[in-house]
């Protein structure tokens, strides 16, 4: 799937921010993420799974040429991703933003009245799963992260904080 094909989003651990191709059909992405620390891109594409980029922040720009997608096969079922993280703000000297730390093997519970699903997230911090269409509300651990709606063919983003690291 082309670059210019798919909708890209950047996440700092604060905000999640669409990103947009260039002339060249390349992501480039300008983040606001501080030197050290972790931030997360998100490709998407209608009808396919995403592509979920952590990256270690060294101050630069990253640039994506190319990316591969996989199809959903089953189009009545829509993708749920994010991260389980932990934030860091602050700074007098000088603003610290981004993710602290991204965490493996974190089970996140997906519910409704019908259903309970269950996924880990893997060595990087990611969660990915395919679900029926539809409103579920999410867990991880002991803390509520919200409700979101799936739709078919469709990747919601949904990050799950844990925890924040305030930096003076």
């Amino acid at each position: 799937m082309p670059i210019n094909q798919t909708v890209a989003y950047v996440f700092d651990g604060i905000e999640l921010k669409k990103i947009f191709p260039d002339n060249d059909n390349r992501l480039i992405i300008h983040h606001n993420v501080s030197e050290g620390y972790h931030g997360v891109v998100f490709i998407t594409g209608e009808g396919h799974f995403p592509v979920v980029v952590p990256f270690k922040s060294t101050g630069g720009v990253l640039e994506i040429k190319s990316i591969k997608l996989q199809m959903i096969k089953d189009k009545r079922k829509g993708i749920l991703t994010g991260v389980v993280y932990t934030p860091v703000v602050g700074g007098k000297l000088r603003e610290h933003r981004g993710i602290k730390r991204l965490f493996s093997d974190e089970e996140v519970r997906i519910f409704n009245n019908k259903h309970l699903y269950t996924v880990k997230t893997d060595k990087r911090g990611v969660f990915t799963i395919l679900l029926p269409e539809g409103e579920y509300s999410i867990t991880s651990g002991s803390k509520q992260a919200g409700k979101i709606r799936i739709k078919s063919g469709r990747t919601t983003i949904k990050n799950i904080q844990k925890g924040l690291v305030l930096i003076d």
